[in-house]
């Protein structure tokens, strides 16, 4: 009944094993490299939110805000402050 010359169906263990050894290879070499590009994300973003603070601080401690109203260069709408500086 078994005829030697009819290819054989489904895949062999040697088969899994090679594709099996590929999938880990490639998971070694991608993981750590997106694992670092995360360290590397999160140390920009790390940066740039102190600079963006130490940027605040330095506005608010070195600025004066209008104690009436608006200021003329902040007026949006072209109308003079209603209380000008004498």
């Amino acid at each position: 009944m078994n005829n030697p010359k009819q290819e054989p169906k489904g895949v062999s263990p040697i088969e899994l094993l090679v594709a099996v050894a590929i999938i880990l290879i490639t998971a070694a070499i991608v993981i750590p490299n997106l694992l670092r590009a995360h360290m590397t994300a999160n140390g920009s973003s790390a940066v740039e939110f102190i600079r963006t603070n130490a940027g605040a601080t330095t506005y608010n401690s070195n600025s004066t805000y209008p104690t009436v109203g608006l200021s003329t260069a902040a007026r949006t709408d072209g109308l003079p402050d209603e209380n000008p500086p004498c």
